[in-house]
């Protein structure tokens, strides 16, 4: 199967929670995704929206949800972990990670692959959240619930991305759509991957293994969780993560074989022409 049939038509999703839309099986001429800008290294945004505005983000919810948290975990660990302290902790963390996701979905557009709101409107929108409690007491609950966020974002569309893959669209517009959405995706993917944490290290050296050790854990857990992703769309996510890493040293190029080695995800044109460069 080719990756050129990831702009299909989507007809449903392996996760129960998630609505997905039913269009039917109409066969179209499959078209390759082309990214919207080059993506770059230390998680650059790539093709995230940058024209799109949504409602302006409100804090209240958020604020409030982040203080009960902050008191529950004080109250438990002054109570050495009671089952009441933990239970009321588990309860204020719900309505925090709540808060942020309803608060990152506000007024987002839909996908075209779903009922799921568009990545790119997602993102866009998390980025800003997470840029008001930069330096804030509550800067590390916050981005550490849009990273868990994004992640669970990109694996569902990823899955949403792969079902799709077996119904092209006779539809022009909706191919177009989903071929759009599909590089919003596979940037909101090399972002995930590549973008530099606080305990990355300062050398890029550091930055780098920290970079392998996340695109591993990310392929690890997305196959984990999907059983049935189309071969064709890791390819492509795992060639824009590595694109945005900047690999080329030889070295590097063989640790990436060895990652996507267990997932027999075929990457060698890439590879090779990684090589050429050198």
């Amino acid at each position: 199967m080719t990756v050129g049939r990831a702009d299909a038509n989507g007809t449903g999703s392996a996760s129960a929670s998630r609505h997905v839309e039913a269009k039917g099986t109409d066969q179209g001429k499959p078209v390759q995704p082309k990214p919207t800008s080059k993506p770059t290294g230390h998680g650059s945004a790539g093709g995230q929206n940058t024209t799109w505005s949504g409602p302006a983000l409100q804090f209240a919810r958020i604020d409030k949800a982040l203080d009960a948290l902050t008191t529950a975990d004080a109250v438990q660990k002054t109570e050495h972990h009671s089952p009441a302290s933990v239970s009321a902790y588990q309860k204020a963390q719900s309505r925090f990670s709540e808060a942020i996701e309803d608060e990152e979905v506000r007024g987002a557009r839909q996908s075209p692959f779903s009922f799921e709101p568009r990545s790119a409107d997602v993102r866009h929108r998390a980025e800003q959240l997470a840029k008001h409690y930069t330096g804030t007491k509550g800067e590390d609950l916050v981005r550490r619930e849009i990273d868990d966020d994004q992640q669970n974002r990109i694996e569902a569309e990823l899955d949403d991305v792969s079902v799709a893959a077996k119904h092209p669209s006779s539809s022009k517009a909706v191919r177009e759509a989903r071929i759009h959405e599909f590089n919003d995706i596979l940037d909101d993917a090399a972002d995930f991957v590549t973008r530099r944490r606080p305990g990355d290290g300062p050398s890029e050296e550091a930055l780098k293994s920290c970079q392998f050790v996340r695109l591993y854990q990310f392929l690890r857990d997305l196959n984990q969780e999907h059983k049935n992703l189309d071969k064709g769309v890791l390819e492509k996510v795992v060639i824009r993560c590595a694109t945005a890493m900047n690999i080329s040293k030889e070295a590097d190029l063989k640790t990436l074989e060895r990652i996507v080695k267990p997932y027999n995800l075929d990457i060698t044109n890439w590879i090779n022409a990684s090589r050429a460069t050198q």
